[in-house]
């Protein structure tokens, strides 16, 4: 009987696809030093309405600040994983200078009896962040240069850079696997 060169083919596949399936089912599962990982979530919170700079004038306007993408998030306390605590939540207020740079941390919530290394991990994190700057432009025909970051920002009128606050939820917890940590930016009002 002579084969075809079909018939070779259909070997050579089914050859193949044994070949994939045992090399599969051969390879061990990757195991974990230690799968007890923390998460921290970041949830930027709304201020309340008379927490924050007064409406603008109606020849002026607002550029509001925006968190970089390489604000790294606080790291779960090495020292607290054995523990396996439930979540934890700590409200932190950050305060921010005029360039954009995190010049001071401060719980908002005194009552929460969480670990003081929550709040350690949360100011090491944030004392690496940065923000644009809020500017607050005004109406005039001239142009006004911003720099911030080694970054030039020009805007049409006279601007003028601001500190500001923004307040923070940070959320500490523990799951087998590796951490998830979801992070959005600020709302504007």
């Amino acid at each position: 009987m002579r084969s075809t060169q079909s018939d070779v083919n259909r070997t050579f596949l089914k050859v193949a696809l044994v070949l994939l399936v045992a090399g599969c089912a051969a390879k061990k599962p990757v195991e974990l030093a230690d799968p007890r990982l923390g998460d921290v979530a970041v949830k930027p919170l709304q201020p309340a309405s008379s927490d924050h700079y007064a409406e603008p004038a109606p020849d002026e306007r607002y550029d509001y600040p925006v968190q970089f993408d390489e604000n790294a998030p606080p790291a779960y306390p090495d020292a607290l994983l054995a523990k396996q605590l439930p979540p934890v939540r700590m409200k932190v207020r950050l305060i921010v200078d005029e360039t954009g740079i995190v010049t001071e941390s401060a719980p908002l919530d005194s009552s929460e009896s969480a670990d003081p290394a929550f709040f350690g991990a949360i100011q090491t994190a944030v004392r690496d962040w940065k923000f644009t700057p809020l500017v607050r432009i005004t109406a005039a025909p001239e142009r006004t240069d911003i720099i911030f970051q080694g970054v030039i920002m020009t805007y049409t009128g006279k601007a003028t850079a601001l500190p500001f606050h923004q307040d923070y939820e940070f959320t500490f917890t523990q799951r087998d696997g590796k951490g998830f940590v979801s992070t959005q930016a600020p709302a504007r009002p």
